[in-house]
């Protein structure tokens, strides 16, 4: 908006190696218990991590022993007065994770779960989640809906709404068609956003530069 001129955005990449089916998930994460995969630092109000917390009581109506994972720093204590009030349950707060265990709490989950509110310019994690082959359900904001679209490779809903968050992930646990369609979708724009084809990106942002060519 200040300066005009041709602009060539390259996005950030992910590196898809670190991820996918070939990670085991841990020993302890069993058949019969729906997980739902929180990543991020669930203090900052941004994340909106209140509005999945509250999300809990609606999905274990219809799937009881839905367990919630949140990884990543924060103070759990800040959310003991929410998980009283509405009588939240099965909510495991792991902390952080090195880099190398990181992508196998991606495999023990069944959805993965982005419930930010704002100022999220990239879906690192969205694409992350993708790439290990899980389903998404995320806010519909600009940062995460510049990488996923809705209904073709995640479920993307109203921010700051627990009862659109439970309804996406209810239907994604009850739904395994649904589940395999937005998973295989997740793989492919993962697989666009790859550290090998964002670096082609740039290199022919230079040739075109060098070329003199702006469009």
């Amino acid at each position: 908006q200040y300066f005009a001129g041709h602009y060539d955005v390259v996005p950030n990449g992910i590196d898809i190696d670190r991820f996918g089916e070939r990670m085991e998930p841990f020993s302890w994460a069993t058949p019969g218990t729906p997980r739902i995969l929180f990543v991020g630092r669930y203090n900052e109000a941004r994340k909106g991590f209140k509005y999945l917390l509250r999300a809990m009581p609606l999905i274990q109506q219809q799937f009881p022993n839905a367990q919630l994972l949140v990884v990543g720093p924060g103070d759990s204590e800040r959310f003991r007065e929410t998980i009283d009030r509405y009588q939240i349950r099965n909510v495991e707060f792991v902390g952080e994770v090195s880099a190398e265990s990181l992508p196998h709490y991606y495999s023990s989950c069944d959805v993965f779960c982005a419930p930010s509110i704002y100022r999220e310019s990239f879906g690192i994690v969205l694409l992350e989640a993708m790439a290990s082959m899980k389903p998404v359900v995320a806010s519909d904001i600009p940062g995460y809906a510049s990488v996923a679209t809705h209904e073709k490779d995640a479920l993307l809903v109203q921010p700051r709404d627990p009862s659109a968050i439970a309804l996406a992930i209810v239907r994604l646990l009850a739904d395994a068609e649904l589940r395999a369609r937005l998973v295989q979708a997740g793989h492919r724009t993962a697989d666009h956003y790859s550290w090998p084809r964002v670096a082609q990106r740039v290199l022919d942002v230079y040739a075109r530069a060098g070329a003199g060519v702006t469009v």
